[in-house]
């Protein structure tokens, strides 16, 4: 299990099988396998779907956003 850091500005989530798709201008960038998610942190401007949203919610994954400048914003959790 690990944390996973998203911190490129505008790049998108979705879920694609059992894997977090992280692309950029509609091009896919890596493929992480859900089951090795601990925690997912967000920081700045990211996209997310709602199936990644309700997938680690189901998981009890975290979610947590913070902004570029490290401000926590909030997160998700169960």
């Amino acid at each position: 299990m690990s944390f996973v850091f998203i911190t490129e500005d505008g790049v998108k989530l979705s879920k694609r099988g059992g894997t977090i798709s992280i692309s950029r201008d509609q091009e896919s960038v890596v493929d992480i396998p859900i089951e090795t998610i601990e925690n997912l942190i967000l920081i700045d401007e990211i996209q997310v779907s709602s199936q990644v949203i309700v997938n680690l919610l189901m998981r009890k994954i975290p979610m947590t956003w913070i902004s570029s400048s490290g401000t926590f914003c909030g997160c998700l959790d169960m």
